[in-house]
């Protein structure tokens, strides 16, 4: 197998366990390609050569399809079948992280299989429209080698520790924001809390495991948005106006 990734993330776990369950020793003789790096679709042209399926991680279109998009000539000339993680699955108006354009990515690249994080029937609803793909519901991943228990919870220093982002408005759902919100007040008994909502401050996975072995406890809620369409239609009017609004201003 060929597994594709993009090393531009450092604080997102998940990536890392995907890549780290299918590289390691086990069944799958499988070689990890950056397609970040500028020499990635000239050594994918060779790998495929050699190679039984292709395996495309969230890290390549999570955040962006312009990765994939700078190996579609290569792609569309495999003769192996293409299975695309798909990360971040809700409506954006950001260029090239919306809904529309993984779709329409997946269609041209005639992908055989789609691993959603969704629940199976929204993930099957969402994927629909491309042709002969098959679609699977699949866990974020956590790896239980790097997050495991190493301190006992009697000699932890923080009762609740959290690391999160504030995510935009046009997200739809405001609920992680307000859970930690709530846990920054003031308790009865005092609680020990190291909480922070600063994206400087988050962590790579082997820091983030770290810290939670020094927390008794840690909040969150399910990610995610409150609604979903495959135009990302209703998000991009609201960032339209939100710009009009802002312009007269």
């Amino acid at each position: 197998a060929v597994v594709l990734c993009c090393r531009y993330a450092s604080t997102l776990s998940y990536y890392d366990d995907w890549e780290e369950a299918l590289t390691a020793d086990g069944p799958l003789d499988a070689v990890l390609l950056d397609i970040a790096e500028p020499e990635a679709p000239e050594r994918l042209k060779r790998l495929m050569a050699e190679t039984d399926v292709v395996v495309a991680l969230h890290s390549t279109n999570g955040n962006s399809v312009k990765f994939l998009e700078r190996c579609e000539a290569v792609l569309l000339k495999r003769k192996t079948p293409l299975v695309v993680f798909v990360g971040n699955e809700f409506n954006s108006a950001d260029p090239g992280m919306g809904l529309r354009e993984k779709i329409a990515l997946l269609r041209k690249l005639g992908v055989e299989f789609i691993a959603t994080q969704l629940p199976f029937e929204v993930g099957r609803w969402l994927y629909e429209d491309v042709p002969g793909a098959r679609v699977a519901s699949i866990p974020h991943g956590l790896n239980p080698e790097r997050f495991r228990a190493t301190i006992p919870q009697a000699e932890r220093r923080v009762d609740i520790g959290v690391r999160s982002a504030r995510y935009n408005s046009l997200l739809g759902d405001n609920d992680r924001v307000e859970i930690v919100q709530r846990f920054t007040g003031a308790f009865n008994p005092p609680l020990a809390v190291d909480i922070s909502m600063d994206p400087a401050a988050r962590l790579a996975r082997k820091e983030w495991a770290v810290f939670l072995n020094t927390c008794r406890g840690t909040i969150a809620t399910q990610a995610g948005s409150g609604f979903l369409e495959k135009d990302d239609a209703t998000v991009l009017r609201a960032a339209e106006y939100l710009r009009q609004k802002m312009s007269r201003s």
